[in-house]
């Protein structure tokens, strides 16, 4: 898909790099059931879709940990972390996954 982006980009004569910005949504430690709390609210115009979704955020640290990676690899310049619980505590989960800069 960057590729895509990228030659299109080319193709319309633009300059410069693109920057590729990945998303996920997230929810990790004992309180991760409640992931589909935030999802089935804030998507609730998609009916069945958002449970879909639901089903497509990790609740485990590795699956979190091999996503971001995955970004990085397909050549993703940032990955947004975006949780489901709203609780500080997950933000510190998500910093012990990956060693930051």
């Amino acid at each position: 898909m960057f590729d895509l982006a990228e030659e299109s980009w080319r193709d319309q004569g633009r300059e410069g790099k693109l920057r590729f910005v990945a998303r996920l949504y997230y929810a990790l430690g004992p309180k991760a059931d409640r992931r589909g709390d935030y999802i089935r609210h804030s998507y609730s115009f998609l009916g069945p879709g958002a449970d879909d979704m639901v089903r497509a955020v990790p609740p485990a640290p590795e699956a979190v940990a091999n996503l971001i990676g995955g970004f990085g690899e397909l050549g993703a310049n940032e990955v947004v972390c975006w949780t489901t619980v709203a609780e500080l505590e997950q933000l510190d989960r998500l910093a012990e996954l990956h060693p930051w800069p």
